[in-house]
């Protein structure tokens, strides 16, 4: 603001001096409103509009503890105790997150996330978990990364069931996901608990005191929305046999077994036992749009090493099946220490399919407790083929730590496995392979 109040009275003086007098003082009574008054404070011009402000520096990444969306529908259980980013290979910071996300800017590529999980229980078992998650990976590969390892899920919903037209002696069943099998009682009639979702219903018949791996006859329910569906009839009068496919599986010193099932709604379904020669497999009349069948290969031998490959078809037909390159490993050593971090030893190298990632695992247990160190590599960040020694970070000084996520001491198992997929998601004419070695260890 400037006063510019006299230099605007000289003015206006200097042309009252050559008007008429009526004229000057019409003139001075308008040049008096407003503006004219001589002790008026005048603006400034507007200034130029604020720039933008400069672009953040690095790459976000969002880390996902539990679904909260989820969590708000059926209910559940959250332990999270810290989350935590390495940006390169610089130091572990922790981070805030807000409704089970957590966000960051990393200036590397190359960066990890800490989740460490207090303990909890999951799902039905009598012992507490907890331990830490690590994920190492790169912007180029992900920025987006979730571990729902500190999260227990609720199931809020209840299915009640009736079962009709058994025959025969075989024992019936009905399946309600990959690990769910009921057993109908005496009135005919099941019940089970399940998150609100869309879930698959199959009935299974198998001779009794034969595996669940040896169905007989097999028959589909209708799908159970649990939203807005709480009832289901599965009628075994329309059960049909399981029809057997020609198999062609590579050889193999020490054991190999074949299976096969459903793959519907995330689930696996109709676990069927098979040949080195053949497999099984529901008639393709049962399957929904957007099914698909899976075929296994499980290869173990009396070291502790196996491998696992997976061929997802459309459409029951004959399959082919091979199996990967080995992996190098030696069990972790852990150096003295007030914790007791593992330093995993393996070779990254020989994946063949396009998406590889490494994991390592130590665990102990007692009758109460689990406790798992684990930690999971990209290709990307190891920067390719090469001896790997990655030593498992402390993270003990970081607020939220708590003693229960230490390993126990004494004897350790541990798992080291290169896992591999041909898309990141299961589609038809997807495979995937996974190859590791397991032992234990006392220190």
């Amino acid at each position: 603001m400037k006063l510019i109040a006299r230099d605007r009275s000289r003015r206006l003086l200097s042309v009252l001096s050559v008007l008429s007098v009526p004229t000057a003082l019409a003139v001075l009574a308008v040049g008096c409103v407003g503006a004219s008054d001589p002790t008026e404070l005048v603006p400034d011009p507007p200034a130029d509009p604020l720039a933008d402000p400069p672009a953040a520096a690095g790459t976000e990444i969002v880390f996902t503890a539990y679904p909260a969306d989820v969590l708000a529908r059926d209910g559940g259980s959250t332990d999270v105790g810290f989350v935590a980013i390495q940006d390169g290979d610089g130091p572990w910071q922790v981070v805030t997150g807000q409704n089970g996300v957590y966000k960051a800017r990393v200036q590397n590529k190359r960066y990890g996330v800490a989740v460490a999980c207090k303990g909890h229980r999951q799902g039905n078992s009598p012992s507490t978990y907890s331990g830490v998650d690590v994920m190492l990976t790169t912007t180029d590969e992900s920025t987006a990364l979730n571990s729902y390892s500190c999260y227990t899920p609720a199931a809020p919903k209840v299915v009640t069931g009736s079962v009709t037209g058994e025959t025969g002696t075989d024992l019936a069943e009905v399946q309600v996901s990959s690990f769910e099998r009921l057993q109908p009682a005496e009135t005919r009639t099941f019940s089970f608990h399940a998150p609100t979702r869309r879930l698959s219903v199959f009935g299974i018949t198998r001779p009794v005191g034969s595996s669940s791996s040896s169905p007989s006859r097999v028959v589909r329910a209708p799908d159970v929305d649990t939203a807005v569906t709480s009832s289901v009839n599965v009628d075994f009068s329309q059960s049909m046999e399981l029809a057997t496919q020609p198999l062609t599986l590579a050889t193999r010193p020490g054991t190999v077994t074949v299976s096969s099932g459903v793959y519907s709604n995330n689930d696996f379904y109709v676990q069927a036992r098979g040949t080195a020669t053949s497999y099984r497999v529901v008639p393709a009349s049962m399957l929904n749009a957007g099914d698909l069948i899976r075929v296994s290969a499980t290869h173990t031998t009396d070291d502790l090493g196996w491998e696992i490959s997976n061929l997802f078809l459309a459409q029951p037909a004959p399959a082919s099946i091979g199996f990967g390159q080995p992996l190098t490993a030696a069990a972790p050593s852990f150096p003295a220490g007030a914790q007791r971090l593992p330093v995993f030893s393996f070779t990254a190298g020989g994946a063949t399919l396009a998406n590889v990632s490494y994991d390592a695992v130590a665990s102990t247990s007692t009758e109460t407790q689990e406790r798992s160190l684990h930690v999971s590599l990209s290709r990307g960040w190891l920067g390719g083929d090469r001896a790997v020694s990655y030593s498992f970070p402390d993270l003990s000084g970081i607020a939220g730590w708590q003693d229960s996520m230490a390993l126990h001491p004494g004897e350790v198992s541990w798992t080291v496995a290169r896992g591999e997929r041909s898309a990141r998601v299961v589609v038809a004419g997807s495979t995937s392979y996974s190859v590791g070695r397991t032992g234990v260890v006392t220190n």
